[in-house]
């Protein structure tokens, strides 16, 4: 390196110095560098499981095999500036799709397709508790649009088990009553049966994933979207009352088992504007 450009070097070091060079390019060329290193039109899932035998959190990323992105995408960068944060948290988790399995019990998992060849898949163990949302905090929640939650209670379930599920599920609601863009949220409320023959695995196979051929957004759905309603409330639903805090959903869907009267308070509060 010649003493020129060592200079050339040195005056962009002092201008670019406490300033984020990033905002200071034409918005669409900063909008099309940031769409091709942060992934857009996937399907993020979160679920409990155990590694070596320790709680640990699951994350993987379904995305159309059509669009390639990182593996990982650092979050760091949104904290660059303020201008920048809001573009790439608009992105990151306004554009994706989000399930969450909650669960006090680890979760085996299988999401079907007929077009598994469309999609690929990354998936990484965090070695840490797990928590409802996985890594989603208040300030993403603010992003997010598009979620499932899939609420599952472990086979024999007593008083103690609905409590420690409804202390999970206000963990969650306290997060999603910050996620003012809603726009479409599913609640699957499931009683798990004996999987390979071990007690309080959840086999969540009842998901299924396509791809929107209008927009090549991936999306994961439960595939029997059916609520089967009881009669009456019972103990079980008592785990899902934290749900009642939410408000300012779009457009709700309800599937699983829940009373239709539990149903109905849900539907009024989700949807209602007003925010506890």
């Amino acid at each position: 390196m010649d003493t020129a450009e060592r200079a050339v070097l040195h005056r962009v070091s002092k201008r670019s110095k406490g300033r984020c060079m990033t905002t200071e390019l034409p918005y669409e060329i900063m909008r099309q560098i940031l769409d091709y290193i942060i992934p857009s039109g996937c399907v993020y899932h979160f679920l409990p499981t155990r590694y070596k035998r320790q709680p640990a959190q699951v994350v993987q990323r379904l995305n159309n095999a059509n669009v390639s992105f990182p593996a990982c995408v650092d979050v760091s960068l949104a904290a660059t500036c303020s201008a920048l944060q809001d573009t790439v948290c608009s992105i990151l988790y306004g554009a994706n799709d989000f399930l969450f399995n909650i669960s006090a019990e680890s979760i085996t998992t299988a999401i079907r397709s007929k077009t598994f060849r469309k999609l690929e898949t990354w998936s990484r163990v965090l070695r840490t508790a797990p928590r409802p949302l996985g890594p989603i905090g208040v300030h993403a929640a603010k992003y997010i649009k598009d979620a499932s939650m899939v609420i599952a209670l472990p086979i024999g379930y007593g008083t103690q088990e609905v409590g420690t599920l409804r202390a999970i599920v206000q963990k969650a609601v306290d997060v999603l009553r910050h996620a003012t863009n809603m726009e479409h949220l599913t609640i699957d409320f499931q009683i798990p049966a004996w999987v390979g023959g071990h007690k309080g695995a959840l086999g969540i196979d009842r998901l299924g994933a396509n791809v929107d051929p209008k927009t090549g957004k991936l999306y994961v759905r439960v595939l029997d979207p059916t609520l089967e309603p009881v009669w009456r409330r019972n103990k079980a639903e008592r785990a899902l009352e934290p749900l009642l805090g939410l408000a300012g959903v779009k457009e709700l869907l309800l599937l699983g088992m829940m009373s239709e009267t539990f149903a109905e308070e849900l539907r009024v509060a989700a949807t209602s504007t007003g925010r506890s």
